[in-house]
Protein backbone atom coordinates (compact mmCIF):
# COMPACT_ATOMS: atom_id res chain seq x y z
CA UNK A 1 0.00 0.00 0.00
CA UNK A 2 1.37 3.40 -0.93
CA UNK A 3 1.29 6.06 1.74
CA UNK A 4 2.32 9.67 1.59
CA UNK A 5 5.21 10.91 3.67
CA UNK A 6 4.09 12.28 7.07
CA UNK A 7 4.85 15.84 5.95
CA UNK A 8 2.14 15.56 3.26
CA UNK A 9 -0.42 14.29 5.75
CA UNK A 10 0.32 16.64 8.64
CA UNK A 11 -2.61 18.63 9.89
CA UNK A 12 -5.19 16.52 8.00
CA UNK A 13 -8.01 14.70 9.70
CA UNK A 14 -8.20 10.92 9.42
CA UNK A 15 -10.63 11.10 6.49
CA UNK A 16 -8.53 13.63 4.58
CA UNK A 17 -5.34 11.65 5.17
CA UNK A 18 -7.06 8.47 3.99
CA UNK A 19 -8.35 10.23 0.88
CA UNK A 20 -4.87 11.62 0.15
CA UNK A 21 -3.39 8.09 0.44
CA UNK A 22 -6.08 6.69 -1.83
CA UNK A 23 -5.45 9.39 -4.45
CA UNK A 24 -1.88 8.12 -4.77
CA UNK A 25 -2.77 4.44 -4.95
CA UNK A 26 -5.26 3.26 -7.61
CA UNK A 27 -5.83 -0.02 -5.76
CA UNK A 28 -7.58 1.82 -2.91
CA UNK A 29 -11.03 3.23 -3.40
CA UNK A 30 -12.69 5.61 -1.01
CA UNK A 31 -16.39 5.64 -0.44
CA UNK A 32 -17.47 9.28 -0.76
CA UNK A 33 -20.25 8.81 1.78
CA UNK A 34 -18.11 7.44 4.58
CA UNK A 35 -14.53 8.33 3.57
CA UNK A 36 -13.39 4.76 4.26
CA UNK A 37 -11.15 2.65 2.05
CA UNK A 38 -12.82 -0.27 0.33
CA UNK A 39 -10.90 -3.47 -0.26
CA UNK A 40 -9.91 -4.16 -3.90
CA UNK A 41 -12.45 -6.43 -5.57
CA UNK A 42 -11.14 -9.80 -6.67
CA UNK A 43 -12.36 -11.30 -9.93
CA UNK A 44 -13.28 -14.94 -9.36
CA UNK A 45 -11.73 -17.58 -11.61
CA UNK A 46 -14.11 -19.92 -13.46
CA UNK A 47 -14.66 -23.09 -11.44
CA UNK A 48 -14.16 -26.28 -13.40
CA UNK A 49 -16.82 -28.88 -12.81
CA UNK A 50 -15.92 -32.53 -12.22
CA UNK A 51 -15.69 -34.66 -15.33
CA UNK A 52 -18.26 -37.43 -15.49
CA UNK A 53 -19.24 -40.08 -18.00
CA UNK A 54 -21.21 -38.65 -20.90
CA UNK A 55 -21.44 -41.11 -23.75
CA UNK A 56 -24.65 -40.80 -25.73
CA UNK A 57 -24.03 -43.74 -28.07
CA UNK A 58 -23.84 -47.45 -27.26
CA UNK A 59 -20.03 -47.74 -27.14
CA UNK A 60 -17.36 -46.72 -24.69
CA UNK A 61 -17.01 -43.30 -26.34
CA UNK A 62 -18.58 -41.04 -28.96
CA UNK A 63 -16.72 -39.74 -32.00
CA UNK A 64 -16.55 -35.94 -32.20
CA UNK A 65 -16.00 -34.80 -35.77
CA UNK A 66 -14.31 -31.48 -36.37
CA UNK A 67 -16.34 -30.99 -39.57
CA UNK A 68 -19.54 -30.90 -37.51
CA UNK A 69 -18.51 -28.11 -35.14
CA UNK A 70 -19.76 -25.11 -37.10
CA UNK A 71 -23.13 -25.10 -38.77
CA UNK A 72 -23.65 -21.62 -40.16
CA UNK A 73 -27.41 -22.07 -40.29
CA UNK A 74 -27.47 -22.75 -36.53
CA UNK A 75 -30.46 -25.02 -37.04
CA UNK A 76 -28.93 -28.49 -37.26
CA UNK A 77 -28.22 -30.41 -34.10
CA UNK A 78 -24.93 -32.24 -33.75
CA UNK A 79 -23.64 -34.72 -31.20
CA UNK A 80 -20.22 -33.13 -31.66
CA UNK A 81 -21.55 -29.70 -30.67
CA UNK A 82 -23.38 -31.23 -27.72
CA UNK A 83 -20.08 -32.70 -26.51
CA UNK A 84 -18.33 -29.36 -27.13
CA UNK A 85 -20.93 -27.58 -24.99
CA UNK A 86 -20.57 -30.18 -22.23
CA UNK A 87 -16.78 -30.02 -22.32
CA UNK A 88 -16.64 -26.21 -22.21
CA UNK A 89 -18.93 -26.33 -19.18
CA UNK A 90 -16.61 -28.86 -17.50
CA UNK A 91 -13.65 -26.55 -18.21
CA UNK A 92 -15.37 -23.65 -16.43
CA UNK A 93 -17.08 -21.85 -19.32
CA UNK A 94 -20.59 -22.29 -18.02
CA UNK A 95 -22.51 -20.23 -20.57
CA UNK A 96 -22.25 -23.26 -22.84
CA UNK A 97 -24.21 -25.29 -20.26
CA UNK A 98 -27.24 -23.07 -20.77
CA UNK A 99 -27.08 -23.94 -24.45
CA UNK A 100 -26.58 -27.74 -24.40
CA UNK A 101 -28.87 -28.54 -27.28
CA UNK A 102 -26.41 -29.63 -29.97
CA UNK A 103 -26.71 -26.34 -31.89
CA UNK A 104 -23.73 -23.99 -32.23
CA UNK A 105 -25.55 -20.92 -30.96
CA UNK A 106 -24.55 -17.59 -29.45
CA UNK A 107 -23.78 -18.93 -25.96
CA UNK A 108 -21.59 -21.71 -27.37
CA UNK A 109 -19.79 -19.23 -29.58
CA UNK A 110 -19.24 -16.93 -26.59
CA UNK A 111 -17.89 -19.81 -24.47
CA UNK A 112 -15.49 -20.84 -27.24
CA UNK A 113 -14.25 -17.22 -27.51
CA UNK A 114 -13.74 -17.03 -23.73
CA UNK A 115 -11.86 -20.34 -23.77
CA UNK A 116 -9.66 -19.11 -26.65
CA UNK A 117 -8.90 -15.85 -24.86
CA UNK A 118 -8.07 -17.54 -21.54
CA UNK A 119 -5.78 -20.06 -23.24
CA UNK A 120 -3.86 -17.50 -25.31
CA UNK A 121 -5.38 -18.34 -28.68
CA UNK A 122 -6.64 -15.81 -31.20
CA UNK A 123 -10.40 -15.37 -30.84
CA UNK A 124 -12.31 -16.53 -33.89
CA UNK A 125 -13.09 -19.78 -35.65
CA UNK A 126 -12.09 -22.90 -33.74
CA UNK A 127 -9.01 -24.57 -35.27
CA UNK A 128 -8.26 -28.28 -35.35
CA UNK A 129 -5.49 -27.83 -32.76
CA UNK A 130 -7.86 -25.96 -30.44
CA UNK A 131 -10.55 -28.61 -30.97
CA UNK A 132 -8.09 -31.31 -29.90
CA UNK A 133 -6.94 -29.23 -26.93
CA UNK A 134 -10.49 -28.76 -25.63
CA UNK A 135 -11.12 -32.51 -25.66
CA UNK A 136 -7.67 -33.51 -24.35
CA UNK A 137 -8.15 -35.98 -21.51
CA UNK A 138 -11.89 -36.42 -22.15
CA UNK A 139 -12.55 -40.16 -21.91
CA UNK A 140 -16.08 -39.77 -23.30
CA UNK A 141 -15.00 -38.93 -26.84
CA UNK A 142 -12.60 -39.75 -29.64
CA UNK A 143 -11.57 -36.70 -31.69
CA UNK A 144 -11.85 -37.18 -35.46
CA UNK A 145 -10.20 -34.49 -37.61
CA UNK A 146 -12.05 -35.04 -40.88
Amino acid sequence: MTTLPPSDLEGQSGEKALKASADNNPEISVSPAKGKAAAPKAVPEPIARPVSRHVYGNGSHDDVLFSRVRDTTKTNKSLTVKHLQRRLDELGFHEAAADIDGKYGLLTERSVSQWQEKNGHPVGDLTTDQFEEIFKGDKNVKVVLD
